[in-house]
């Protein structure tokens, strides 16, 4: 009987040998297999970090190129606006026709102080003759120009004209630019340019602000690669051509980028962010060593290698400790079974725990979720689910999951896991939506349902993960319940508001006509401060009416929907003006209007504007011993701007955010009548259309009050 057993026992034995042999090289391959997905990963995750990490980088910089340019051109454009409006002013425009140039240039007398970033005004002739200047130099009255870009790209395009920069030629020497802008007779002949000269250093002192980072800087440079700006070159320096750097020459393309390159002329390796200002032909580029730019990614990496070489580390030590595991193995023959049966053991707890956390994270999870097989079966609800739908485990176990549904879910059901178990069309499997579930009860409430499915050996089997909505649906019928309540009550109060004008106006006629009465019947029984008093009266209620006026006008703009057509400017200004004289306003001014461009809007409200703008024009102008008024418009490619000014009582620029607002006065209504409203309105108005109003003003030196309007209809 030994015989048998001994070869029996000899033969078992290598069978598990050989099994163990088998393992141990399966083992091997598998680890092989590991270390080179580790490495391909490692790899490719570093690859892919580099690009992030460098591409944010280089982001971050063109984004600050593109906001420096952005802020520039805006600078550019409002320093064009401002000779557009001193270029376009009548009594200018008249004195340059009469060739009174010193009297013209007088006009601009109080602009640099206005604006401290413009250095000097001055005019020069069809033929680029300077021919006055604010501040006067004498020395250079009379020279000829007309060799200067601003010159020649004006004469050619009859457009306003941003130039290059260059050192001027009138004492003190410093390095400038200009804004050159063609001065135009009321029928648009070319009357001469009108020149504002502006200081590099003081127009770029808002530089300073932008933050590069650690070294970094930005530098402008003029249509012809000239620096405007640098921070390593003073500004009232030697000017400097940049022109040969590669950006620069990039940028003067009108290209836009980011680069790592090397400036030859300051002999250091670079990323460059380049921005042009197309309008205008400059452009801005910021530069910082890329050193200093890419030491945040650069870190990181380190901190990547580090870890995957800890990793490489950990992945060899365990390498090594395995082969010492199979050695001993090997050498430990008579154990292999016992070893065997050891980690079998071991690796059973560890599944058994695992297990046990996965029952624990479903049990204790607040959703519901559901397991069915493939055939629809309940296999099996966590106590959130039991809590949901009020049945326990036991009592839907082995029954179809439609149980839980009501019609006509319930028919569909089996329909379409069918369906999808022949075809493999999904319609909620892998994805989520809304839908109806039935509690135990019979209760039928919303529910997020979302689907995901999974195999088990050959067998597929579906969890549902259900989350109640029911709360989430009355919050949103409530939303809807109060934006419906918001409605009404704006309604409402549109009524209310008609209501109440009604009702304040009944008792004003009453007091402003009793009042009227008892002055005329009992005038002779009144001493003077009794009829002072009735006077107030009457005037107070009168005052009460045109406010409430206004205030209802103020309130409708915002609801009154736009007629808009093409409006003869001209003739709306007409009207309004003979309509002004009639009510006796503005007889003694002498009101100057230009010709005026055509405009697209709403002729009502448009001519709202008109009067609003020119009644206040007549009020303030009105004690000055010659009241004048000027109207004016241009046109551009983008919008027409119109004008209205005047040389009255003007207003303190310090209170210009003052000067839109409801009920807001700069002046007291005992000297200038008034509610306070009219310029809140024009405001609204312009707005409505898509404008922009803006003002001028200085205290006693009268006020130009302008807004602009898009060109033609604009796009729904």
């Amino acid at each position: 009987m030994t015989e048998t057993i001994v070869p029996a026992l000899s033969s078992r034995k290598e069978r598990l040998f050989a099994s163990l042999a088998s393992m141990r090289w399966g083992q091997a391959i598998i680890l092989l297999a590991v270390f080179v997905a580790i490495v391909m990963t490692a790899v490719v995750s570093y690859q892919s970090i580099d690009r992030e990490l460098t591409a944010a980088a280089l982001s971050r910089r063109a984004s600050v190129s593109y906001l420096a340019a952005a802020v520039l051109s805006e600078k550019f454009d409002r320093l064009v606006d401002i000779g557009t409006s001193l270029a376009s002013r009548v009594r200018f425009r008249d004195l340059v026709a009469q060739g009174k140039w010193i009297e013209a240039a007088e006009i601009l007398r109080a602009v640099p102080s206005d604006f401290p970033f413009v250095e000097r005004l001055f005019l020069a002739d069809v033929e680029g003759t300077l021919m006055a200047d604010v501040p006067e130099l004498p020395s250079v009255k009379g020279r000829n120009l007309a060799h200067r870009d601003w010159y020649q790209a004006v004469m050619r395009t009859e457009r306003p004209y941003i130039s290059q920069v260059y050192r001027r030629a009138a004492p003190p020497r410093m390095n400038v630019f200009v804004a050159a802008v063609p001065i135009r007779s009321g029928k648009g002949e070319m009357l001469g340019i009108l020149v504002v000269q502006v200081r590099l250093d003081t127009f770029f002192d808002w530089t300073k602000n932008i933050d590069v980072g650690p070294k970094g800087f930005v530098y402008v440079v003029d249509r012809h690669g000239t620096l405007a700006l640098h921070p390593k070159f003073p500004p009232q320096g030697d000017l400097i051509d940049y022109s040969s750097v590669p950006v620069v020459q990039q940028v003067l393309q009108g290209k836009r980028g980011v680069e790592i390159v090397f400036n030859p002329l300051e002999n250091e390796e670079r990323v460059a962010a380049y921005e042009p200002i197309a309008k205008h032909g400059w452009g801005v580029v910021l530069a910082q060593p890329t050193a200093t730019v890419f030491a945040i990614r650069d870190g990181q990496l380190r901190r990547v290698m580090i870890a995957y070489g800890l990793i490489f580390v950990v992945f060899v030590a365990y390498l090594a400790s395995r082969i010492v595991i199979q050695r001993r193995q090997a050498k430990e023959d008579r154990r292999a079974k016992d070893e065997l049966e050891r980690r079998v053991a071991e690796r059973t707890a560890q599944l058994s725990d695992s297990e046990e956390r996965t029952r624990a994270i479903v049990d204790t999870a607040v959703d519901a979720i559901i397991v069915i097989d493939e055939r629809g079966t309940i296999q099996r609800l966590n106590p959130g689910a039991e809590r949901m739908f009020g049945y326990l485990q036991a009592e839907v176990a082995g029954k179809n999951v439609s149980t839980l549904m009501p019609s006509p879910y319930r028919e569909q059901h089996d329909g379409y896991l069918a369906r999808y178990l022949a075809t493999g069309e999904k319609r909620i499997i892998g994805s989520g939506r809304e839908v109806v579930a039935r509690r135990k009860d019979g209760a039928e409430f919303p529910i997020y349902l979302a689907i995901a499915e999974m195999r088990l050996g050959e067998s597929r089997m579906f969890t549902g993960i259900i989350r109640d909505i029911t709360e989430a649906k009355r919050a949103a019928e409530r939303q809807a319940h109060l934006v419906a309540n918001l409605e009404a009550a704006n309604k409402e109060l549109e009524g209310f508001s008609y209501s109440v004008s009604h009702d304040l106006r009944s008792p004003l006629r009453a007091i402003d006509g009793y009042s009227r009465i008892l002055e005329e019947d009992y005038a002779d029984k009144l001493d003077a401060e009794g009829r002072r008093l009735f006077g107030v009266i009457r005037e107070s209620s009168q005052k009460m009416a045109m406010l409430i006026d206004d205030l209802l006008t103020f309130s409708k703009l915002g609801r009154q929907a736009l007629v808009s057509s093409t409006v003869d400017t001209n003739a709306l200004v007409k009207e309004v003006l003979r309509e002004l004289r009639a009510a006796g306003d503005g007889k003694s001014a002498r009101i100057a209007v230009a010709d005026l461009p055509m405009a697209w809007g709403d002729r009502a409200l448009l001519k709202q504007v008109w009067i609003n703008l020119l009644a206040n024009a007549i009020k303030f102008a009105g004690k000055k011993g010659k009241p004048i008024i000027e109207v004016s418009g241009t046109s551009d490619a983008a919008e027409n701007i119109y004008s209205v000014t005047d040389n009255g009582v003007g207003f303190d620029m310090r209170y210009y955010n003052k000067l839109f607002g409801v009920f807001q006065r700069l002046h007291s209504a005992d000297e200038y009548p008034g509610t306070g409203v009219g310029l809140a309105i024009v405001q609204r108005v312009v707005t409505r259309h898509d404008g922009r109003v803006w003002a001028e003003g200085k205290l006693n030196h009268g006020a130009a009050f302008f807004f602009a309007l898009p060109q033609g209809e604009p796009n729904a």
